[in-house]
């Protein structure tokens, strides 16, 4: 470490043995500048805070507003039984789920996928197409929708599957899929239990050990909670606090108009993408196939979203416009402030030195202990901000609103 009065090294000494400066020695600055100094530091520290607070307050509009838009479809899927209904609907041996299964082609149906790990050649696609499309199967798709009703409405508790289940939907359809497949009644029990339930017990533990730390405990009280009308109004309280936040992070940096049209546009366009995206999602062919149900809320309610985003959108561009304009009035009148400053002997030219004192003696002396020359008063003019146009002290070198540098 050197001395900052010298230049010399410091020793393990509390002071400079060349010129006996203190460590701790700080050269004589300018009292305007070190207010200047002491002003950006402090304008940088609140412009870092005002920064996290934005991007924070962003993520959480982002997030609420998705959580919105998610619970709300829901509602409307179980509310109109858009979930039984589907699952009464879907044609099981024709879904495609080679996007979702690794190893099989985009379209591999179901029918395929179960065909091939039955090793027995004589189960062919009519006969697994006898389990998928039989009456059993469709009831019991819709009790674990219902489930999913009472689970999350009614305090109902999560239905585990089992293979078992799917077992006894094969063994009441047996008469049909031996007329389908021209096998033997009693070589179809092999099959169900040697084929069938070997490989559907694996994904069904897989499914209930998943769903069941979902739709458990504090999962479940939390997802029960964001569906029901508390949740929806607290989403929205929560929505508009985190936006409030946003506009006084902005505000902090400058003009408050522009600040709360860029709080508008920022949140507002995460929430108009969110519902866009929600609405091209559900036509995906894998998510369509899949899960019908939700095409149609999730639609409704995203262009409900995003008409909403896109007219705050133009109301968040108006305020903003609106804050530029603003901004650069203020930089022109003080341009025009300054530029119309005269000398004071101009204006009282027999009264020209009690004027100046009277004028200095407040400022300049407790700045910097003396008067100043009557003379070296008059001539310098107030400096103005080539960046802002913020009117300055005549001896500062530091903007005191923005922090650039006069020249």
């Amino acid at each position: 470490m050197k001395c900052r009065r010298c230049g010399a090294k410091l020793g393990k000494h509390d002071y400079c043995t060349s010129c006996g400066a203190s460590r701790n020695y700080i050269p004589e600055k300018d009292e305007e500048n070190i207010r200047t100094e002491k002003y950006i530091s402090s304008d940088e520290k609140i412009k870092k805070r005002s920064v996290a607070g934005m991007i924070l307050s962003i993520f959480f509009v982002f997030l609420i507003s998705t959580g919105i838009l998610s619970a709300v479809c829901i509602r409307d899927i179980f509310e109109n039984n858009s979930l039984v209904n589907a699952f009464d609907e879907i044609d099981w041996s024709a879904v495609e789920i080679g996007r979702a299964v690794k190893g099989f082609d985009k379209n591999t149906t179901l029918t395929q996928y179960i065909a091939s790990f039955i090793d027995d050649p004589r189960m062919n696609d009519d006969g697994i197409d006898v389990v998928l499309k039989s009456d059993e199967l469709r009831e019991y798709m819709k009790n674990i929708a219902v489930n999913y009703d009472e689970m999350f409405f009614n305090k109902g508790e999560f239905m585990e599957l089992s293979a078992d289940d799917i077992v006894d939907i094969v063994k009441a359809n047996e008469t049909e899929i031996c007329q389908k497949t021209d096998m033997p009644f009693d070589e179809i029990g092999d099959i169900i239990y040697n084929d069938i339930n070997k490989q559907v017990s694996e994904p069904i533990n897989s499914y209930n050990q998943n769903m069941g730390r979902i739709f458990s405990g504090a999962g479940l009280v939390i997802i029960r909670f964001m569906l029901s009308d508390y949740g929806l109004i607290t989403g929205a309280v929560l929505l508009v606090i985190a936006m409030i936040i946003s506009a006084v992070s902005f505000r902090r940096a400058g003009n408050g108009i522009k600040a709360c049209g860029i709080t508008i546009i920022i949140p507002s366009l995460f929430i108009a993408l969110t519902a866009v995206f929600s609405g091209f999602a559900v036509k995906f062919p894998v998510v369509h196939e899949l899960m019908p149900f939700i095409k149609t809320s999730f639609i409704q309610f995203g262009f409900i979203f995003a008409g909403f985003g896109g007219i705050t959108e133009v109301l968040g561009v108006l305020m903003i416009s609106a804050g530029n304009m603003i901004e650069k009035s203020r930089f022109k009148k003080n341009i025009r402030k300054a530029n119309a400053t005269v000398d004071e002997d101009e204006i009282y030219p027999e009264k020209s030195e009690p004027k100046v004192l009277q004028k200095v003696s407040s400022d300049a002396f407790s700045v910097t202990g003396k008067l100043p020359d009557v003379s070296e008063v008059v001539k310098n003019k107030n400096k103005v901000c080539s960046v802002c146009g913020n009117i300055n002290n005549p001896n500062a070198k530091f903007c005191r609103k923005c922090g650039s540098e006069i020249k």
